[in-house]
């Protein structure tokens, strides 16, 4: 097994990564996924038989360019200037307290930056400590009863991939006013423009990523309740 990226064929021609290559001896190429290597495509030598790529499905980012940088230096950049600027009110930095729960902004960081930062720095003391990032945002763009979870398995931004806490999911779709949708994750941004702020100042993570529409605070409350979690988990 080992990290692959495979060609242009994914959606929109972007590069869509494989997280596991599986060697079986027989033979042919079979995808469990969305894609196959392209003809030609160079497999180890010296390993004869088929390879499964397990392709995970990819939440692509819809605001990159937009609401923030597209260049992966550039964000970074902005992300970091942003969070600097936070670190030098000592309140924020270093209040001994790490909040369980977040209200963030989710404009573009030309306009809502740095108070996203002012509340993201919050977070650095408990950088090794936190593990899972529960994010729920309005719905922008589509009409929507309840709560939706996406059917992928990652977030893509241009700092890199988180993954979808699949075990927290798992556990909210017996409730009645969540829901799966894609549509509703495919181009909502108020989820989105946190990742890269999150990405910068936690170490390893996953997210439970929620649209809300049409909810009411017992509904959303129920949620909550679900994947409230200790100190790994922050909402």
């Amino acid at each position: 097994r080992s990290g692959a990226s495979v060609g242009s064929g994914g959606p929109r021609g972007r590069r869509l990564q494989v997280p596991h290559l599986e060697h079986r001896p027989s033979g042919g190429v079979q995808s469990s996924g969305l894609l196959c290597p392209a003809a030609g495509a160079s497999l180890p030598a010296g390993r004869a038989g088929s390879y499964t790529f397990g392709v995970a499905s990819v939440r692509q980012p819809a605001v990159a360019g937009t609401f923030y940088p597209r260049g992966e230096r550039e964000l970074a950049r902005v992300v970091g200037k942003h969070l600097d600027q936070a670190r030098k009110d000592g309140r924020l930095a270093n209040s001994p307290t790490v909040p369980k729960a977040l209200i963030v902004p989710h404009a573009g960081y030309v306009y809502s930056g740095p108070v996203a930062a002012a509340a993201y720095v919050r977070l650095e003391p408990a950088r090794d400590t936190i593990e899972r990032v529960v994010i729920i945002g309005p719905a922008h763009r589509v009409a929507l009863r309840g709560l939706a979870l996406p059917e992928a398995e990652l977030f893509s931004t241009p700092l890199g991939q988180v993954p979808v806490d699949e075990l927290a999911v798992a556990s909210l779709r017996g409730l009645e006013q969540v829901t799966v949708s894609a549509r509703a994750h495919e181009f909502e941004h108020s989820l989105e423009v946190h990742l890269p702020f999150l990405q910068t100042v936690l170490g390893r993570f996953s997210i439970v990523p929620l649209v809300a529409g049409h909810a009411g605070a017992e509904e959303v409350g129920e949620v909550i309740e679900r994947v409230w979690g200790g100190s790994e988990t922050v909402i």
